[in-house]
Order: C-alpha cells, then sequence, then structure tokens
C-alpha cells in the first residue's frame, strides 16, 4: 500500500495533463479499494474476537 502512495504523485508530473489525470485517478482508485478492503478485514476480525468472547461471557478476556 505504501508503494502505491509513492506512485501516485509520479502521474501528475507528466507533461499532457489528460495521461497524468488518468493515471493518478486509476492509482488512487487502487489505494482507496486497498485501504477499504483493510479497513474491513481489521474491523470484521475484533467483531469476530468480541462475538468469540461474548457467547461465554467472558469480556474481562478480552483486551481488544
Amino acid at each position: 500500500m505504501i508503494n502505491k502512495m509513492s506512485q501516485r504523485g509520479k502521474p501528475k508530473n507528466v507533461k499532457t495533463k489528460n495521461e497524468g489525470r488518468t493515471n493518478y485517478r486509476i492509482l488512487r482508485n487502487e489505494l482507496k479499494r486497498a485501504a477499504d478492503k483493510a479497513t474491513y478485514e481489521y474491523l470484521e476480525s475484533v467483531c469476530d474476537d468480541i462475538m468469540e468472547f461474548q457467547i461465554p461471557g467472558r469480556y474481562d478476556l478480552w483486551t481488544g
């Protein structure tokens, strides 16, 4: 993800404005999708942990 973030600014320096804008948008959209997916996976794992400890009623074991 960090590699995509560093590549995102490069297309802005292209001489043709439309080509640079198109490449920037493609990289931006890929980065946004990757960030959204990582956020979703993180929240899903946290919710799974909460549900796992909620069933037996052992909230004191969850370090969240």
